[in-house]
């Protein structure tokens, strides 16, 4: 199905009684434009609603490293559909872009997962902010959009998603009336769905007052936890080690304010499952399917490494904790595996590793991880899985939920 939506990203700015000036958001607003809604509404409500909604927050001219990003997009059936995706821009590119693209077409008969759908598809291709909500503005919400995969998706990556009703053409707001399908979308969240634009609005208890709570300043991206995993026939018959041991210890940590990422390499390449709530680790790792991995030949211990690299230096976050499963039996390219391995010590005192190596070939590149504190090297080979999280809770466990910002 295709779907639509409207996708911002805010900071609320200095002329806004509410300063929120510390955090990046990514706000996704879920917008119908079927043929139950009226045109003339569409105009004269919904589009000043999404524009005084962004005038709260920052653009690129009010402050280049804090603003905020818009985008925005509209469903209707599963093949019609208006989107644009986040960007950097200045409020006046904002405003010409709204007038231009977010206004009412006729776009057909469809569910609200449609535009959920699309809510998903943003969120993949939107780049990294753990501070995201979802705004869905819908005249109607059943319980198959609640319960759709998609809904599980964006509930797992969106720490805060909102429902707001609006009135159909003939003047019915069924989300007013009938609200549970719409709460459950909401994360169980009552509190989070609106009867109507107005209550949405409200400068007590609207959604911005809302997000200032979900996201209180000086406390967001604080911690970026990386649990990386060498999934090759080597390593497939620990792959219970990790996969237990790794959700167990997830329940142990803080979720607020901190972002958790799944890498899995094969011996082809590395599958980056992007920063998300701790749930979405927990489900990726419940669905993990071996079949999806190429097993033979030598892992890609190198794009591994390269890919943690990598997200340590996009910076954001104030602090990394990797968890790592791999072996050194086979080691393609070890000297820049090794050279690699220091350079993430050199930015994170936060690092453990599970070892399964038989008969390693390569004994630098865990070292020069953990700089050289074999301490955080856990032997993994001939050990039950309680027996694993025994040592990791002696060490890793109490470090990584201490770890502050």
């Amino acid at each position: 199905m295709l779907r639509f939506l409207i996708v911002f990203g805010l900071l609320i700015s200095t002329g806004n009684a509410a300063n929120h000036l510390c955090e990046q958001i990514d706000v996704i607003f879920v917008v119908e434009s079927t043929s139950n809604i009226s045109a003339d509404y569409f105009k004269k409500t919904v589009q000043p609603f999404v524009k005084k909604f962004a005038e709260s927050f920052n653009f690129v001219d009010d402050n280049k490293n804090a603003h905020a990003r818009f985008g925005f997009g509209l469903y209707g059936d599963q093949y019609h559909y208006q989107v644009g995706l986040l960007t950097d821009e200045t409020r006046h590119q904002f405003e010409k872009r709204l007038t231009s693209k977010l206004n009412y077409v006729d776009r057909g008969v469809g569910d609200l997962v449609n535009g959920l759908g699309v809510a998903e598809m943003i969120v993949k291709t939107s780049g990294y902010n753990q501070n995201r909500v979802v705004v869905v503005l819908s005249s109607n919400a059943k319980i198959t959009d609640a319960t759709s995969p998609t809904t599980r998706y964006l509930q797992d990556m969106c720490p805060a998603i909102f429902g707001v009703g609006i009135p159909n053409s003939d003047n019915v707001n069924s989300v007013a009336s009938h609200p549970t399908a719409m709460i459950q979308i909401a994360l169980n969240r009552s509190d989070y769905v609106y009867s109507d634009l107005t209550a949405a609005q409200d400068p007590t208890n609207g959604i911005i007052s809302k997000i200032k709570n979900v996201f209180p300043c000086g406390t967001a991206q604080c911690v970026g936890y990386i649990f990386a995993l060498e999934l090759t026939e080597k390593t497939k018959p620990f792959l219970s080690l990790f996969v237990e041991n790794v959700k167990k210890f997830v329940t142990e940590l803080p979720f607020a304010n901190h972002g958790f990422m799944l890498l899995v390499t094969d011996s082809k390449t590395t599958h980056d499952y992007n920063f998300e709530a701790a749930e979405g680790v927990i489900d990726h790792l419940n669905t993990l399917n071996d079949a999806e991995f190429v097993e033979t030949g030598p892992p890609d211990l190198e794009g591994l490494i390269m890919t943690i690299r990598v997200q340590i230096e996009n910076a954001d976050f104030h602090n990394y904790a990797i968890f790592m499963m791999s072996e050194t039996d086979q080691v393609i390219n070890q000297d820049v595996v090794d050279f690699q391995a220091g350079r993430i010590a050199s930015s994170t005192p936060h690092v453990y590793v599970l070892d399964v190596s038989e008969t390693p070939t390569d004994k630098l590149a865990f070292l020069n991880l953990v700089n050289n504190d074999t301490s955080k090297i856990i032997n993994g080979v001939g050990k039950t899985t309680d027996e694993v999280y025994a040592l990791l809770e002696k060490g890793m466990v109490k470090e990584f939920s201490a770890i502050t910002c």
